[in-house]
């Protein structure tokens, strides 16, 4: 099994160190750096993405930078590296912001380290984790009435139910052949219903549209 290979921006030195140390102890992870300010990991992020660096933890408060910048900067020039931000915060429309800015997840510093392990995984081969508080913070972010008119009914897109039940299972973290045979239908087919999905809901990617399932109440916390 291929390694996932991990970077860490967090200014909090004693922690960044746990969290350092506990990434190494992780027999299918990789470290291949730490760093405390967000322009140094910036400048080393060329020599990074030569290296393969597939996942970035980021402290939502690093300097230089705050979460949501640099994920937009991520997003726009190495969009294929899969970011985690880390906060003490549990504030919805700071979640809702991150989210909105394709970040891959977004995890409290209190978190389990199962449910981090269970994350990095998640992020390295759906390209996302949402857990259910993050769920919950993006459709409360919006009052009720705003709520109400973010359904699918309201929008200028027809979404089959074939394709919805595609979407669902993207949003589960099923891959294309996992969804090819729970619907018993071919993988071009999957990839076909994924690429009308994108080109339906004007989303990028995957966690694109697990965001839009999350807006539109198609998917909703367990």
């Amino acid at each position: 099994m291929p390694l996932i290979n991990i970077a860490i921006v967090d200014g909090q030195g004693l922690f960044r160190q746990i969290l350092s140390h506990f990434i190494k102890s992780v027999d299918t992870f990789r470290l291949i750096g730490d760093f405390e300010d967000g322009n140094v990991f910036w400048g080393k992020l060329p020599a990074l993405y030569k290296c393969g660096i597939d996942i970035v933890i980021v402290d939502i408060d690093i300097h230089s930078f705050n979460g949501v910048q640099l994920t937009t900067l991520l997003q726009s020039q190495y969009p294929k590296i899969k970011i985690i931000t880390l906060s003490t915060h549990d504030n919805p429309l700071i979640i809702a912001q991150l989210i909105k800015a394709h970040v891959s997840s977004y995890l409290t510093k209190d978190c389990n380290k199962e449910e981090l392990i269970m994350a990095i995984k998640a992020c390295h081969k759906a390209g996302y984790y949402y857990n259910d508080k993050v769920i919950k913070a993006i459709q409360d972010h919006s009052d009720q009435k705003v709520k109400a008119e973010m359904t699918l009914n309201s929008l200028n897109i027809k979404i089959s139910e074939r394709e919805k039940q595609v979407l669902l299972l993207i949003c589960n973290e099923f891959n294309t052949d996992e969804i090819s045979g729970k619907l018993h239908l071919s993988a071009r087919t999957i990839d076909n219903h994924r690429k009308n999905l994108l080109a339906k809901t004007g989303c990028r990617n995957t966690a694109g549209l697990v965001f839009f399932a999350i807006k539109y109440l198609i998917l909703s916390p367990l």
